[in-house]
């Protein structure tokens, strides 16, 4: 089963809902990808866009904002494609956390960290010293 995007783009008011971002494209030009730093002004996990499972972290770059996240990590059983065992909560969770390096999803609030992003899309978190990188899309490919 394919991760499905939901989508997130820039954002002037970090605290919009997630219906209100522009969308972006899983074919971001690569000449558009940009490496950022970024702080984490808050991270949450959400099941209110369309019922299934997601997460953000909402990222500063001083002065302008981008979330990384939106992935449906978990389908309820009233979805198509519900899965019991399909790993995507897990993963990402972890990973995000492994990358700032924190032991709680509320230690994230505040953590410095890299990105790769264009202008409508963050497409991977990463360290903010050492060269690891989760982008989502390469890592959730052969599901």
């Amino acid at each position: 089963m394919p991760l499905l995007f939901i989508g997130i783009g820039n954002e002037k008011d970090l605290s919009l809902k997630q219906t209100s971002r522009r969308s972006g494209g899983e074919g971001e030009n690569v000449m558009n990808i940009e490496i950022k730093n970024a702080i984490v002004t808050s991270a949450e996990i959400t099941n209110d866009d369309h019922g299934s499972l997601s997460a953000w972290i909402y990222l500063d770059y001083g002065g302008s904002g981008q979330g990384f996240g939106g992935y449906a990590l978990y389908l309820p059983k009233s979805f198509t494609h519900h899965k019991v065992n399909s790993g995507y909560a897990g993963h990402f969770i972890f990973r995000v956390m492994e990358i700032a390096e924190v032991s709680k999803w509320s230690e994230l609030k505040g953590k410095t960290v890299r990105v790769k992003a264009g202008d409508s899309k963050v497409n991977a978190l990463g360290h903010i010293v050492k060269d690891i990188w989760f982008e989502p899309s390469v890592e959730f490919k052969n599901d």
